[in-house]
């Protein structure tokens, strides 16, 4: 019996330290496979935590048991209205979930609350919709009870998806079907997607551009899906004192942050890049005559600019993008943000952003090279055409793209050479809110702030 509960004991000590783990992990926003690294540095610390439970799917299982909604009901429930956020994934098992979210207003702070992750069986619309019902029901909640706003609990008055037909089709997407119970319910298209879909819009017109991002494409596959070159990348780095980033599988690269981080990585491994390619380049293999292909177009005036360029003119975008995914905002809160960024885009036509006058600094046409050996300890032999430095500008065209597929794509609009906020959504609102409590200070305070008239 003794030798029983000192197994338990044992066991119990195991768990305690993988549920920290996974505490921790859930808590700083981590990702799930940081549990393997944790796990690994307390074992050759010689902390015994056992072999079945140390893994990423077993923290996932921690997280999810304890996980507890009381907290949530309980500000769900004091809140006066509610807006459901819902977007939908596809695990490793090809299993179709959504990850459903509620949005409320409480004591005058805003709070963004995870509900659940629900698998659903159909990816139609009404499927859909049944997981977001299951979804919410976790938050003793029911779109039922929140059809109006005679009955004590919230009223849903918004959702918030992303563009896809299925969530935000006029007549048969999520939005559409729940608004047939609703009348007054607002269908909000997720900011941080219009933000991505206007970036998308903003480059397709410009084939250097397009050309340089499938340049980075081919070089992160070329080493993703290969760990022997990233191998031998990682020992040339080694040989030359320098740090080799980490190339993340392409997939990962498509919203605003992750192609920043691309940028990065790419800027900081040009070097090595560029000496692995002419290694590999110099070889018999399948993948020389693609290395050397690759190496030609890396090495060029053009690729290299656009590297620095684009850095520049993604970092406040990238900005933005962070801060419309924050917990805390609002929707007053995204017209001055925008127009922040687009006047600091603006503002790189006169006068160079930090990363060009780096490359400025480093470009030396008359000798085709970027770099130098002698001051800067390292340098690149550039191929093709070198125009002379006093040429080189900001490229005015694609941050007037970006500028302008921008305030499209986030609902603002150009007068007088000025931006201003396209009130359509602000008088939406308005008029569902006054349909609500149009006597409240609250309200009141509400008309003053937005000075609108009634529509």
């Amino acid at each position: 019996m003794q030798a029983l509960q000192k197994l338990k004991e044992t066991e119990r000590k195991k768990l305690t330290i993988l549920f920290n783990n996974a505490y921790l992990i859930a808590k700083q926003g981590k990702p799930l496979s940081d549990m393997d690294i944790l796990c690994r540095a307390m074992k050759k610390a010689g902390v015994d935590i056992g072999e079945n439970n140390a893994n990423c799917e077993k923290a996932a299982e921690f997280i999810r048991g304890g996980y507890t909604a009381t907290g949530h009901q309980k500000i769900v429930s004091n809140s006066r209205f509610i807006c459901i956020i819902a977007d939908g994934s596809t695990d490793s098992a090809i299993t179709e979930q959504e990850t459903v979210l509620v949005r409320v207003v409480n004591g005058g702070k805003p709070y963004t609350l995870y509900a659940d992750l629900v698998p659903f069986e159909h990816a139609h619309a009404q499927g859909v919709l049944d997981g977001i019902v299951k979804g919410i029901k976790r938050l003793s909640l029911d779109l039922v009870d929140m059809r109006s706003t005679e009955h004590p609990g919230p009223s849903l008055i918004a959702v918030n998806f992303d563009g896809a037909a299925v969530m935000m089709g006029s007549k048969g997407g999520v939005a559409a079907l729940i608004k047939k119970d609703i009348p007054f319910l607002l269908p909000f298209h997720c900011v941080a997607h219009k933000l991505q879909l206007g970036i998308l819009d903003a480059v397709k017109f410009h084939p250097s551009i397009c050309q340089f991002e499938q340049t980075l494409k081919w070089i992160f596959k070329f080493y993703w899906y290969s760990p022997k070159r990233r191998r031998n990348a990682k020992e040339m780095s080694r040989i030359i004192d320098e740090n080799f980033a980490h190339f993340t599988d392409i997939k990962q690269v498509r919203w605003v942050s992750s192609k920043t981080r691309a940028l990065a990585a790419m800027q900081q491994n040009l070097q090595i890049v560029v000496l692995h390619l002419g290694q590999v380049a110099a070889g018999s293999d399948d993948s020389a005559a693609k290395a050397k292909k690759y190496l030609s177009v890396v090495t060029s005036f053009k690729f290299i600019k656009n590297l620095y360029s684009l850095r520049d003119v993604l970092k406040p975008v990238s900005q933005l993008s962070e801060f419309f995914q924050s917990n805390e905002l609002l929707l007053l809160h995204v017209p001055p943000a925008v127009e922040r960024c687009a006047l600091t885009l603006v503002g790189l036509k006169s006068e160079m952003g930090e990363y060009m006058q780096q490359f400025k600094k480093l470009y030396h046409p008359e000798e085709k090279k970027f770099g130098d050996i002698s001051t800067d300890g390292w340098e690149i032999k550039l191929s093709g055409h070198c125009p002379p430095a006093a040429t080189i500008q900001s490229d005015s065209e694609i941050i007037d793209s970006m500028v302008e597929h921008l305030i499209i794509h986030c609902g603002q609009k150009v007068e007088r050479n000025s931006i201003h906020m396209d009130s359509l959504i602000l008088r939406e609102l308005y008029n569902i809110l006054r349909y609500f409590s149009p006597q409240t200070k609250g309200w009141q305070l509400w008309r003053s702030f937005v000075d609108l008239k009634p529509i």
